[in-house]
């Protein structure tokens, strides 16, 4: 920013920098570069996802000195339980619903004597189709 001195009307520019950001410091974590393997957050944000014991579960088989560092003499709190075992529920309720769902396979008429073959529930399935 630029003053301008009242008697001569000359603009006076600034030699020191008004704000100064630092730059230095860009590393993310501790972890750097290092994602859970089931929730694919940092680590560090496990404990606040509701698969917080697959994630304790998976840091300790692949990155040990990670979880001693994190969750040393760590237990699951009754919350943290609690919603774990909701969690888990709800997986295993959505994995029924999609083993009980169907594959439809319509025969559509269109015009005079042509038909289209229409198939429909295949997305459930992981199988993608254009």
């Amino acid at each position: 920013m630029a003053a301008v001195d009242s008697e001569t009307n000359a603009v006076a520019e600034h030699s020191a920098p008004i704000c100064t950001i630092s730059t230095t410091n860009k590393s993310r974590s501790t972890t750097d570069g290092i994602d859970c393997g089931v929730c694919s957050l940092p680590p560090e944000y496990c404990e606040f996802t509701p698969t917080i014991a697959k994630c304790k579960e998976w840091l300790e088989s692949h990155h040990d000195d990670l979880f001693q560092k994190l969750f040393a003499g760590v237990e699951l709190t009754e919350k943290q339980q609690q919603t774990t075992e909701k969690h888990e529920a709800k997986q295993k309720r959505a994995e029924e619903k999609k083993m009980q769902s169907k594959v439809l396979i319509k025969r559509i008429e269109r015009t005079k004597r042509k038909y289209v073959t229409g198939v429909f529930g295949l997305g459930v399935f992981g199988i993608e189709y254009v």
